[in-house]
């Protein structure tokens, strides 16, 4: 292996592990700091809990199962998913001797957690508390893509991500059928198609990045190439399908279901394996296992207490001659010889219902063009044995350089789909951050390229003037607007009249003063949340219905202090992260930051500003203080294109 793949192994190794501390120290500090029904109401936290023994799970890890004391309550607001590790805890929730355990299975009414090791004996006095800790199991798959790179076979891919190989190479020239894709998305799919190893393709906002994606599935296809389309959550998973069964084009969703769009649910792998016809097969099978489990549940199990060292052949060898040994009577054992016999009965049956589940995964899986999964489950064991002709990303850019090397690894060609110039991966580990691990795999490279890549130029989200904000800065003005959105105005809503001349690009300045709670770090204004409140009034008094305004505030406090003040329910109000994909006919802006010291954070960070300022279709209408936002360029700049307002 060359120094270079060395250096890159063992820098991702270094971020990985820096990020997943960082988040397990996070957790930590939350828990001194809240108490458990705080930590509840944000979806962190399960308290007064009980909890029953569950078994086994297929690789052996004892299992325990947990539910609220009080019956019949419902825990399906939890942030708690499967595979995300929980710390146990009875009264002192930060002592370190508490156990902790994998999320195996979230229910409606209980979920079930997976013990390394023999499980900790819990009081039956005392509740329980269940507190979010880390995922290990995204950080264990990311290490694991990471690590896997130092095998022979993949020396390829570690020469392309290290720019030590030639990238761009390009194959013999196709044809492609989509009619109902403009001029750039078809360019960018053609060449993406032609490309041999790898191609990126840049959607700035509007501009259809999913719509192409789908396309290059399309096309992937129809050459009769395998697919395995992913993106970093399951939202954009779910989107990227539902536009695919739009067009016709089947696919099976892996993953979880309870992290599924319910309309998608019969897309997944679980849906298709529980309702495969060879099921059929398998319920007489698992009826007559829990007849002789039954059957075995009246016997004496040999477990060590009883067994003494004893094999067996030996407990069958004592009990067939009605003898006991080393304090076991000898209706003991032979009551362990019974259920020794009654389990030689189980396992050919248990080994058969395997044999035919592991077959209908085969034929299902095998029988999928295209599968579609997050970058993280695609690292997943049920997936291990699976290869692809093409892996398609789509949000490539939201994705952290060690994530999409799970899914990169299983593919023979990628294409890569998002936009450097909007929300970068999210990382909380400032040390991961210094090494690099907050610039995707497709912002890294892109700027090494000359011809595997493309540019969708025309966007279908705003009208000329909102798309003037961004265009000039971040897109070197190639963006033009669609024929149908070029011209729109909040006047050509229904039911708007009297819309305020001029009210397209807005400042509404407000000289307020930030703050922060005590203890925390977060920033609030509340000059600015009244301003906002009003400015929301004034614009459902012109007709514009609720659910078509958005507001946006980068700081949580703001966003908490705006939902309290602002009554209707249907005006949505989060934060930048929260609202990117999304868009709002009238998109109203609190930039909170006000200080003499021209102090603006992160919303310094012209990524956050690109996708706060593209948001909107028909309005964007931006609160703040001048004073404050002119000491940043980009802030200047925007000030200058945008016209001064007065609130009344």
């Amino acid at each position: 292996m060359r120094p270079e793949g060395k250096t890159y192994i063992q820098k991702q190794l270094k971020m990985i592990e820096a990020e997943r501390a960082e988040e397990i120290r996070r957790h930590f500090d939350e828990m001194k700091q809240l108490s458990g029904y705080e930590r509840e109401k944000r979806g962190r936290a399960l308290c007064k809990m009980k909890c029953r023994r569950a078994g086994r799970n297929a690789t052996g890890a004892s299992l325990m199962r947990f539910m609220k004391i009080e019956s019949n309550t419902s825990i399906v607001e939890t942030e708690i998913k499967v595979g995300d590790r929980v710390v146990i805890s009875q009264g002192n929730v930060l002592d370190k001797r508490n156990a902790s355990a994998i999320v195996d299975q979230v229910r409606r009414f209980d979920l079930t957690l997976a013990f390394e090791g023999r499980p900790k004996r819990f009081s039956n006095h005392l509740p329980l508390r269940l507190d979010l800790s880390a995922n290990e199991v995204t950080y264990q798959r990311m290490k694991d893509a990471v690590e896997s790179l130092r095998k022979p076979q993949n020396e390829g891919i570690l020469k392309i991500v290290t720019g030590t190989r030639a990238m761009e190479q390009m194959g013999e020239p196709v044809e492609i059928y989509q009619p109902n894709l403009n001029r750039s998305q078809q360019d960018a799919v053609k060449r993406a198609m032609k490309s041999e190893r790898f191609f990126l393709i840049q959607g700035p906002p509007g501009t259809g990045k999913s719509r192409t994606a789908v396309a290059c599935m399309e096309e992937g296809i129809k050459q009769g190439e395998r697919i395995l389309m992913t993106a970093d959550s399951n939202a954009a998973v779910d989107h990227l399908l539902d536009m695919a069964l739009k067009h016709g084009v089947p696919g099976i969703r892996v993953g979880n279901p309870i992290r599924v769009h319910p309309h998608l649910i019969k897309e997944t792998l679980d849906y298709k394996l529980m309702h495969h016809p060879w099921r059929a097969e398998i319920e007489p099978l698992m009826k007559q296992m829990v007849d002789l489990q039954e059957e075995q549940a009246a016997l004496q199990r040999p477990n060590p207490r009883w067994t003494r060292g004893m094999s067996n052949e030996e407990i069958k060898a004592m009990a067939k001659t009605n003898r006991g040994s080393r304090g076991v009577s000898a209706e003991q054992m032979k009551s362990m010889a019974e259920w020794l016999v009654v389990q030689e009965k189980i396992e050919p049956v248990f080994q058969l219902v395997k044999t035919i589940e592991a077959n209908i995964l085969r034929e299902v899986l095998g029988k999928a063009a295209v599968i579609f999964t997050t970058n993280s489950t695609a690292g997943a064991a049920i997936l291990s044995n699976e290869q692809f002709d093409l892996w398609i990303q789509d949000e490539a850019t939201q994705s952290a350089e060690a994530a999409s090397l799970i899914p990169l690894r299983k593919a023979k060609r990628w294409i890569l789909i998002g936009d450097q110039k909007q929300l970068p991966p999210t990382i909380l580990s400032e040390e991961a951050k210094k090494l690099g691990m907050g610039e995707s795999l497709f912002d890294r490279l892109i700027g090494r390229l000359e011809k595997n890549k493309a540019l969708l130029d025309i966007q279908y989200r705003m009208n000329e003037e909102l798309m003037a904000l961004c265009n000039e800065r971040y897109y070197q003005g190639c963006l033009k607007a669609g024929e149908k959105n070029r011209d729109w105005k909040v006047d050509d809503l229904p039911e708007v009249k009297n819309w305020p001349q001029g009210w397209t690009a807005m400042f509404f300045p407000v000289k307020g003063k930030e703050e922060s709670r005590k203890g925390g770090t977060s920033i609030q204004n509340q000059s600015e949340a009244e301003a906002v409140e009003v400015l929301v009034k004034r614009v459902l008094a012109t007709g514009v219905k609720p659910e078509e305004i958005g507001v946006i505030a980068p700081y949580l406090d703001q966003v908490k202090m705006l939902k309290r003040l602002i009554k209707e329910p249907k005006v949505e109000i989060h934060s930048v992260d929260a609202f990117q994909g999304r868009e709002k006919e009238v998109m109203i802006v609190s930039t909170v930051r006000s200080n003499d010291q021209g102090n603006l954070g992160f919303l310094t960070d012209e990524r956050r500003l690109n996708v706060t300022m593209t948001r909107a279709k028909r309005a964007f209408l931006m609160i703040g203080d001048a004073n404050t936002l002119r000491t940043h360029p980009a802030y200047a700049a925007l000030l200058r294109k945008l016209k001064v307002g007065l609130l009344e």
